[in-house]
């Protein structure tokens, strides 16, 4: 390794293959702390002494470093007709390469045959950046550095012609000391950008290959004496009372004169501070804070630190500034304890991502992240995989979420180098020449980040296998930062490197397999540093790992895969794998997010909100039960509010507040109304927030609980409908059916219903029609259902021709089969009316049923039946009810029901049951029991991949109405039923490429369904939905629903 010490004057494009040269006069890490020269200066304010480079560069880019220009970097070199690039930004997005998404493979399969360490020789793009720039008068006369907050994935650095140093490690600060290089003014600055590196190796992490400058450049002056690292620590006392407080300060330049530090709390009170402390290059300061407020993730308390240096003679040198918080995070009988109290972590995975620039993000996208993760009631993110934007740790430790901080290290593809003539080849492993470069990037990443209260653990990196090279990061960390606990995933494929992870962390588990390890006594408490594969439709089932926390003490959370779709937004269109011509790819891997690529919440996460919520509510027939499994905060910032729901609607309300500690239980008693009139009552309660939080308005329900819903019978209050039928119509081919202002039209042929006019208005497009199918999502892709019950698709389009049966049910409870025309209603050629039409009518006043039953043999293996029976009465209700009778050895069914299909105007949806967003039974804890409304036309999640969407269970009724308030009402007939409006069909969905690529709507298409299979998510390359969430074609299914029009 070639270090500042040796100082390198020319560069050599040799290191970029080897894997033990990653930095060449590279500045040592060190913490993200501000200074000033401003004794009043706060934490957060512009640094005068640095100079921001951001802004528009010049590029030459080739696509291999044989086709650059080798001499951009000369002084000599007229730049100008270079081309202009966005600095921070990936080249790819601004036109320089090709966009590329890789999830487990390296980016060169099928191209070049490699090993590690060696590179590309062909596709390894490069980027020669120029800029020009004077220095800022603050920081003239000063020691002065450059600063690379991100460049990936390597580079060689010139100033003024003259070389000045090399950097791999995409994620950590590059700094360089540039003081003798610069000029006062007409500087050229110079960087070669390498997309391919051995470094390449360990960056092979689940997202877009990008390449270029994508965070901040400034330089930086500093004074002449100045404190160039900080290691706070901030911890508590044996009882976690007191706060015990202690910072390390390495001091460079002129040692002479003293320290004095002051310590405030939020509201600019002084708490602790001192004066007069030497100077020296390793000085330290330490106190005890009596009844210290802790910083946690459900009260971010922060205390202000301001450390002061002046010189020989009394004047300030240097103001710094930082925040503090104080807590403990630790190992005790097998349990991992925050500030003292056993942690469960409600985590979600997170990448740095923007839709518009990629991996540059902006402040403003990273606070409506963080803004968004606590308003899910998130409590903790896994920096996958990769060290973040220092401005997020700031966020994390202001508003409170937990961090694993997880070393940029992946090498995923290696397994995958396997030709069946050598072993796979693993990296780092325990190879000698890695172990320079991961044990810098732990280095990196942990001096940088050792100060944020946030940082809670420290991880090895991602996927990378397990070995000498991985234990020693481990230690490493451990030697530097006992307080904090490290995690690494991959020492479970290999138990003889188990001590490298302090808990035992596994990907995908299932419940099952999660439950088998901790009945097994362990050693190390469980979480899953990946889990609930968030992929398109998915999530299914993730109640079944939450539970496991109540069951089980050293179960301590997970964190869901992951918190934001990857896809990149070009000229209206969310761009995935494949879209630019990159080959290979990964395709719509990259769409796992619990919240869109644009920030938008998908209905995942009304699921995550309810199953992650640290308050707990149970109305019950005396009160309303409150469980507070928060660790620090009471329930004082909110207001409960009790609500009575009849038949969805809100009859009665009451609120109260109440201080309910921390880890315990407390019953409000409730006194509610008179709930004996028929309809079904529904209780609820919800937790309103009250008090301001960055992060939610006051009104936010954080929290909710609600009763079964309990049905209350009684008379039937008399209605206007007609007691008969104005006419029926007894057709060869139809069957006609006038009463109320409505006819109705059922073919003997068609199979059904093939018209209901209400006043004139027709309210169906087409015969209802049997469905089995519906579009299939990632997880049954992944899974194989698509496959394995691909005979109901078939079954759906194809249903083939119905025997049928026409029955009257007369008055006197007489049943006439009118398949062929009945004796009764034949009239004879001697009757004056004989072939008028006008007999019916009189025949109507006979019959108080018409009843049509048509029976399906379906075209399974072996064959199965389905019978479809329409029941009209005189009020124009008529009764659907379809029976689906099972066969051994016939696959699971994605649902079973009926579709109806209306004009495109009936867009209107009002609906009784589980909602306000999309649920499946497998993700239903989210949806309260409510009326809601929506568009059809809005109906359709925005999937990357479209698939299987907008189901709401449990419903009760549902009007389809268009802008005239006409159209359709669905009630059930006994059992609840699961509904679909959608702008398209389940074969348009199926077949389009992406949401844009659907054709024009014309239609509108009700489904109702009486069984639907769930989303599953435990995986999505093989998990099955749990055996209670499945539609089963061996036995028997039905749905029975009531229509009519209004």
């Amino acid at each position: 390794m070639l270090r500042t010490l040796d100082r390198i004057k020319a560069a050599d494009e040799a290191w970029l293959s080897d894997p033990e040269i990653f930095m060449v006069n590279r500045l040592d890490a060190h913490s993200d702390h501000m200074y000033y020269e401003d004794k009043d200066a706060m934490y957060g304010d512009e640094m005068p002494l640095r100079q921001s480079l951001n802004g528009t560069w010049k590029i030459n880019y080739a696509v291999n470093i044989e086709a650059s220009d080798r001499d951009f970097y000369k002084e000599d070199r007229d730049a100008t007709l270079y081309d202009d690039i966005k600095v921070p930004g990936h080249m790819e997005l601004q036109g320089f390469g090709r966009c590329q998404y890789i999830n487990t493979m390296y980016p060169w399969e099928g191209s070049e045959d490699l090993r590690p360490p060696h590179i590309p020789r062909e596709d390894a793009p490069v980027g020669c950046y120029v800029r020009y720039f004077d220095i800022n008068p603050e920081l003239a006369g000063k020691r002065t550095f450059i600063s690379f907050q991100g460049v990936e994935n390597a580079f060689y650095l010139w100033i003024n012609g003259q070389f000045v140093g090399y950097a791999e490690d995409s994620f950590t600060p590059s700094e360089f000391d540039i003081t003798d290089y610069i000029r006062d003014t007409n500087n050229k600055l110079a960087v070669r950008v390498h997309k391919r590196s051995s470094a390449s190796w360990l960056e092979d992490q689940d997202f877009w290959r990008f390449s270029g400058i994508f965070r901040d450049v400034y330089l930086y002056a500093i004074p002449k004496t100045h404190v160039q690292n900080v290691f706070v620590h901030a911890g508590l006392d044996g009882q976690y009372t007191d706060g015990i407080f202690k910072a390390e300060l390495t001091i460079t330049g002129s040692l002479n004169g003293h320290i004095d530090y002051e310590i405030t709390d939020e509201e600019g009170k002084h708490v602790a501070g001192e004066s007069g402390v030497p100077v020296k290059a390793a000085a330290e300061i330490s106190c005890v804070i009596k009844d210290v407020r802790k910083w946690s993730a459900e009260i971010p308390n922060l205390y202000n630190l301001k450390v002061l240096i002046y010189d020989e003679e009394g004047r300030l040198v240097e103001n710094i500034p930082q925040h503090i918080g104080f807590r403990t995070m630790e190992m005790k009988d097998g349990l991992m304890l925050i500030n003292g109290k056993r942690i469960v972590f409600k985590g979600v995975n997170r990448h740095e991502f923007s839709a518009v620039n990629g991996r540059c993000v902006t402040r403003e996208e990273m606070e409506k992240d963080a803004c968004i993760i606590k308003s899910l009631n998130i409590n903790a993110v896994r920096t996958s995989h990769y060290p973040n934007n220092s401005y997020w740790y700031y966020l994390c430790d202001k508003y409170g979420i937990y961090l694993i901080d997880e070393t940029n290290l992946e090498t995923h593809g290696c397994v995958y180098i396997d030709t069946g003539s050598e072993p796979p080849y693993r990296v780092p492993d325990n190879k000698k020449e890695w172990l320079g470069a991961v044990l810098f990037r732990a280095q990196a990443m942990l001096e940088r980040d050792k100060n944020h209260p946030s940082v809670v653990i420290w991880s090895c990196g991602n996927e990378s296998h397990a070995g000498e090279d991985i234990r020693k990061m481990a230690e490493f960390f451990r030697a530097r930062d006992p307080e904090r606990l490290v995690h690494y995933e991959g020492c479970f494929h290999n138990r003889e490197y188990s001590d490298i992870s302090d808990m035992e962390s596994r990907m995908y588990a299932k419940p099952y397999e999660i439950a088998e390890y901790l009945d097994s006594a362990p050693k190390k408490p469980y979480i899953s540093c990946e889990y609930t594969h968030a992929m398109g439709n998915s999530c299914g089932g993730m109640f079944k790992y939450t539970e496991l926390e109540d069951r089980y003490p050293q179960y301590q959370g997970g964190f869901i895969w992951d918190y934001a779709d990857q896809a990149l937004l070009k000229d209206g269109e969310f761009m995935v794998g494949g879209d630019y011509g990159d080959r290979p790819n990964d395709g719509f891997f990259c769409g796992n997010g619990i919240v869109f690529a644009d920030r938008k919440l998908s209905p995942k996460a009304q699921e995550v909100k309810k199953l992650y919520a640290g308050i707990r509510l149970y109305p019950t027939d005396e009160g309303v039960v409150i469980e507070n499994n928060n660790l620090f905060e009471d329930t004082t910032p909110y207001i409960f509010e009790v609500r009575v729901l009849k038949d969805g609607k809100a009859i009665w309300a009451v609120t109260f507040g109440c201080d309910v500690k921390p880890q315990s239980v407390y019953m409000e008693p409730v006194r509610y109304p008179d709930m004996t009139e028929p309809g079904e009552y529904v209780k609820e309660v919800r937790a309103v927030l009250m008090a301001f939080r960055k992060w939610a308005p006051v009104g936010d329900v954080v929290a909710w609980g609600q009763s079964e819903p309990v049905t209350v019978t009684g008379d039937v209050a008399d209605t206007d409908a007609p007691a008969m039928f104005d006419d029926v119509i007894m057709g060869n081919s139809c069957i006609g059916v006038k009463t109320a202002g409505v006819h109705a039209i059922f073919s003997r042929y068609e199979g059904g219903l093939i018209s209901y006019r209400r006043k004139g208005l027709e309210l169906i497009d087409k015969v209802p029609q049997l469905t089995f199918w519906r579009p299939v999502t990632d997880n049954d892709k992944g899974n194989g259902f698509d496959v394995a019950s691909s005979v109901w698709a078939g079954v759906t389009q194809y249903p083939g021709r119905a025997t049928w049966k026409v029955e009257y049910e007369l008055i006197d409870g007489r049943i006439l089969d009118g398949t062929v025309c009945c004796d009764e209603f034949i009239v004879p050629e001697s009757d004056e009316l004989y072939g008028t039409g006008l007999k019916g009518r009189e025949y109507a006043r006979e019959i108080m049923k018409v009843i049509l039953t048509y029976t399906y043999k379906l075209r399974t293996y072996p064959e199965t039946e389905c019978v479809v029976r329409y029941t009209m009465t005189p009020d124009a209700r008529i009764t659907v009810k379809a029976e689906y009778t099972g066969a051994a050895g016939v696959p699971d069914m994605p649902q079973f029901g009926m579709v109806i299909t209306c004009s495109k105007e009936f867009d209107n949806v009002e609906f009784y049951g589980r909602g306000p967003e999309e649920n499946y039974h497998d993700r239903d804890k989210g949806a309260r029991f409510g009326i809601y409304k929506f568009k059809a036309g809005d109906n359709l999640t925005p999937y990357l991949n479209p698939q299987e969407c907008g189901l709401r269970c449990d419903v009760r009724y549902a009007k389809i109405t268009n802008a005239d308030k006409h159209g359709i009402r669905i009630e059930k007939a006994e059992a609840p039923f699961d509904l679909k409006v959608l702008a398209h069909s389940g074969a348009e969905i199926q077949s389009a490429y992406k949401i844009n690529y659907l054709p024009p709507r014309r239609l509108t298409y009700i489904e109702v369904l009486g069984a639907t299979r769930g989303v599953g998510g435990d995986d999505s390359w093989g998990a099955p939905v749990h055996d209670e969430f499945t539609v089963s074609g061996e036995h028997g299914q039905g749905v029975e629903f009531v229509f009519y029009g209004i």
